[in-house]
């Protein structure tokens, strides 16, 4: 038993219908997979009920999933769960479990149409989870679609040498009205309108080639963002270099970032943010720390893409800084920072849309990493120069557009 559990059951809302529809694939690719041919289905269904007061609330959520992995050495698994998940609470206090299901128990209609599920839960009953509840009980519900059904597609590949990974994402949601009993616990059935999801999700994944751990993985997720943007056409490009060595005898951190924004939406002003900039903390052996973020201007720093960069500044008290705020390091200091890339480089491309009723939104990306040797110095603070490689260090350069036309409509919940 705990106590008031509606925050705990409010999160599974905001994660149950709002982040799923948009959330980005992140395949973090370099060097993970064996050449093979990789799936993963996944279905999830459920809702939540508060009364008015939040005096009594109710939360169920059906999990599916079906893993099939096939390396082409042969040593092909598979793995298939389903199980479901329930929390209440009234008179301030909550209970929750979680219970795997027998086949049958759940379906779920492949359309997105609506879905059921009929668990006697005993003593008996395999959990995956915590099981506060006490049984025996019985569980029924049912689930009917409720909007229009959005759906996001993403294809990734990636590369190195001559490893390479292919990648295909499928989502399908919707929102759901649902109606359940949880008997004896509950004397009456419980109603609950728009207030559920329907999300089946399938990925396939190919990988050829032999993994290299001097592959650098993906520096993060495809770009996915919060949410849709309005109709118009939006453009990134970011180049990145950085340092990071940590050790017993000091530390040192360096960010290098150019980045620039351009976002032309229909009917709106466009718009093009250019940002500039060098980041560092430092801790000496002594425990003493430093750190600094400053604006730079272009003839401070210059790109090769992922081949290689260069910082070559001096900063005073008149340096402007990022957001206005003070440096935590005496001024002036100089700093010079070279990155040398002999590493194999890693490329990044992916695809992507989302389609709701007459909104429609596509984008394409293309990343490249590598980890480059560095070397840096910042005199008068360091005495000596800061040398770095493989994993202390990495460039990334990435590029990517995006469109969005029709109308975004409360009904895809955007």
């Amino acid at each position: 038993m705990i106590a008031l559990r509606r925050v705990a059951i409010w999160m599974v809302v905001v994660l149950g219908v709002s982040v799923f529809a948009l959330a980005p694939v992140l395949v973090r690719a370099q060097g993970t997979l064996p050449a093979g041919r990789y799936t993963t289905s996944s279905t999830l269904a459920g809702f939540n009920y508060f009364t008015p007061d939040f005096a009594t609330g109710l939360s169920v959520f059906v999990q599916v999933e079906t893993k099939v992995s096939d390396p082409r050495d042969g040593s092909q698994s598979s793995s298939h769960t389903e199980s479901v998940y329930i929390e209440y609470f009234r008179d301030g206090f909550g209970f929750q479990g979680c219970y795997n299901l027998a086949p049958g128990q759940f379906s779920i209609d492949s359309r997105l149409g609506g879905a059921s599920l009929d668990a006697s839960i005993t003593s008996d009953t395999p959990t995956c989870g915590s099981a506060e509840i006490g049984t025996p009980f019985q569980l029924d519900m049912t689930l009917t679609r409720f909007g229009p059904v959005r759906t996001a597609r993403r294809l990734m590949d990636s590369s190195c040498l001559d490893y390479r990974l292919e990648a295909t994402y499928v989502e399908r949601i919707t929102g759901a009205n649902a109606t359940a009993s949880l008997t004896p616990i509950f004397a009456e059935p419980i109603s609950a309108n728009d207030a559920g999801v329907l999300r089946i999700t399938d990925e396939t994944t190919h990988v050829q080639g032999t993994v290299h751990e001097s592959c650098p993985e993906q520096p993060g997720a495809i770009a996915g963002g919060a949410g849709p943007p309005d109709p118009g056409v939006y453009r990134n490009s970011r180049s990145d270099a950085s340092i990071s060595r940590f050790e017993e005898s000091g530390e040192f951190g360096l960010d290098l970032e150019e980045t620039t924004y351009e976002s032309r939406p229909v009917g709106g002003p466009a718009t093009i943010d250019h940002r500039m900039q060098v980041r560092f903390t430092i801790r000496t052996a002594d425990f003493t720390f430093a750190f600094g973020c400053f604006l730079l201007s272009p003839s401070d720093f210059s790109f090769d893409g992922v081949n290689g960069a260069e910082v070559n500044a001096i900063f005073t008290e008149e340096t402007p800084t990022c957001f206005g705020e003070p440096a935590g390091i005496p001024l002036p200091q100089t700093l010079h920072v070279l990155w040398t890339t002999t590493t194999p480089v890693s490329t990044f491309r992916s695809e992507g849309s989302f389609d709701c009723l007459t909104y429609h939104q596509s984008g394409q990306t293309l990343e490249a990493a590598s980890h480059p040797e560095a070397t840096s110095s910042l005199t008068p603070y360091l005495s000596d120069p800061v040398t770095a490689s493989g994993s202390q260090t990495s460039l990334v350069s990435s590029e990517s557009r995006g469109e969005a036309a029709g109308k975004k409509q409360p009904e895809c919940r955007i």
